[in-house]
């Protein structure tokens, strides 16, 4: 392959490895002296500092999304395990990289994958890469284990009501009341929401200085150091399909516990009585009595961003408003399954029809020519949204900013996505299915929703059904005004019904 233009891929785990290691300046100077004796356009460096092992990478993302464009003709990295931690990711960009006919590399192993022998030794290097990374996080984990055993802080947040001296915690008194008032609230109220929504109103604020939700609740209440317990290993992070990471809770058997390190906040009484008040409900909850299907979970949002999921087996509310009370949604939405059922189904039902008739009627337009701009544009506005999501998650953004981000991301998709129309036997199908619908359960409910419905909103007057086939008429969604369930009450559930 030719090579004209190459670009450095520089990555160090933290900032001090930057300045200790070979420095970025080092690794930039040795590429740009490869390109000069060779020939090559320096077109410039892409660099991260974070883990190897961490797959969401921004500057990699944003070199592969280069690579896809053909944008140069080489990479090059000062050392393979620069590049990823695990031969899965090696694998993974250098099969882009490949798929693109761009070459790879290292300044430090002397291979380049334009040459036969430099992809065989590439594959060889990534299985010791990989070993070797393996090894530092044994060698790691177990230094932690002597730290944890020896009732030291070892790694992650300081909880509520601690600061730590010297790797020991150290009670903070005014934060340690907050604590005890979690544990009192959730014994007087015996709800995780009904405990958030009582601390938010008396001004307590987390942590972070954000409002409590259910969740953040539960963690204090289920964290043994309160007891003056120092616990590591309680959880552990694992790898989904998709390649997200994951917090999974290890069982108890497997936790390594040092008891009486510290001051506890909670005596053991309330610290029983809660655990006991937490089983309860967890064995009682509407989940665990239905499942975890639910034919709408994820497709109703609220207007301030938020999503609504099952309360019960009667209603979808904001979980903004069950995370953390009232006052974090002016809205409030509650939306009953008998209006989903007898006024937002059929309405859709209808919507069908009528689109069947326009479908038959309207010869399909043909795709654009040229259109790999706009997927590449789409794709990366996708890529976006999951990021928005996952800042949200590890606490970096809060609730109001992911939902404006969010909105701005799906304003620009909407206007760039060419919609494409179901074919009119589809359409036909779904009618079938839709007629089909008392007959259904709750899981091929929700794939058939899935099929045809992108998401909904719920606004003061109205439910707006975004749907994923055409409208006979354009318009953007589908509109049923909000009305009084009492209307529906005493009505099976599961009837369909055409609205009048």
């Amino acid at each position: 392959m030719a090579i004209t233009r190459a670009v450095l891929y520089a990555r160090v785990s933290t900032t001090q490895q930057a300045q200790e290691g070979v420095s970025l300046d080092s690794q930039l100077e040795m590429a740009q002296a490869r390109c000069e004796a060779k020939g090559w356009h320096f077109a410039g460096k892409y660099v991260d500092v974070m883990s190897g092992k961490n797959d969401k990478r921004p500057e990699l993302k944003r070199m592969m999304d280069a690579a896809s464009k053909r944008a140069f003709d080489a990479v090059i990295v000062y050392k393979l395990d620069r590049l990823a931690r695990s031969m899965r990711k090696t694998h993974e960009v250098l099969g882009v990289l490949q798929d693109n006919d761009i070459a790879f590399i290292s300044l430090t192993q002397d291979f380049d994958t334009s040459t036969h022998y430099g992809v065989a030794m590439v594959g060889m290097l990534a299985v010791w890469a990989q070993v070797e990374s393996d090894n530092t996080a044994e060698r790691v984990k177990s230094s932690m284990a002597h730290i944890a055993a020896g009732g030291r802080r070892n790694w992650g947040a300081i909880p509520l009501g601690y600061a730590v001296d010297d790797g020991k915690f150290v009670t903070v008194e005014g934060d340690a009341e907050i604590v005890r008032e979690v544990f009192r609230s959730f014994l007087q109220d015996r709800t995780l929401r009904g405990t958030a929504d009582r601390l938010n109103a008396l001004g307590y604020r987390s942590k972070t200085g954000s409002l409590f939700s259910y969740t953040s609740v539960r963690g204090i209440l289920r964290n043994p150091i309160y007891l003056g317990k120092t616990v590591w290993q309680r959880s552990k992070y694992v790898r989904t399909s998709t390649g997200s990471r994951r917090k999974k809770w290890q069982d108890p058997s497997t936790w390594i516990v040092c008891e009486n390190t510290h001051m506890p906040i909670v005596s053991q009484d309330d610290w029983d009585r809660a655990q006991g008040l937490l089983d309860e409900n967890a064995a009682s909850s509407p989940r665990a009595i239905f499942g975890k299907k639910y034919a709408w979970s994820g497709l109703i949002y609220c207007e301030c961003g938020s999503v609504l999921r099952r309360h019960s087996q009667y209603d979808y509310r904001c979980s903004s408003m069950s995370d953390k009370g009232k006052s974090s949604c002016e809205l409030r939405p509650s939306i009953g399954r008998l209006f989903l059922e007898l006024r937002v189904v059929p309405s859709i039902g209808l919507e069908i029809r009528e689109a069947i008739k326009h479908a038959a009627s309207t010869p399909r337009k043909a795709k654009p020519k040229d259109d790999k701009a706009r997927e590449r544009r789409i794709k990366d506005l996708q890529s976006r949204r999951e990021r928005e999501k996952d800042l949200f998650r590890s606490g970096v953004t809060d609730i109001k900013e992911m939902s404006a981000n969010i909105k701005r991301i799906d304003g620009e998709l909407s206007g760039m996505k060419v919609v494409e129309p179901f074919a009119p036997k589809h359409l036909q199908i779904s009618e079938d299915l839709m007629g089909m619908w008392v007959d259904l359960d709750e899981q091929k409910r929700g794939d058939l929703l899935r099929l045809l419905v992108e998401r909904c909103i719920v606004t003061v007057g109205e439910f707006k059904i975004y749907p994923r086939f055409p409208l006979s008429d354009e318009r953007e969604f589908i509109s049923v005004p909000r009305e009084n369930m009492r209307r529906y009450n005493g009505i099976r559930s599961g009837a369909f019904v055409d609205p009048q």
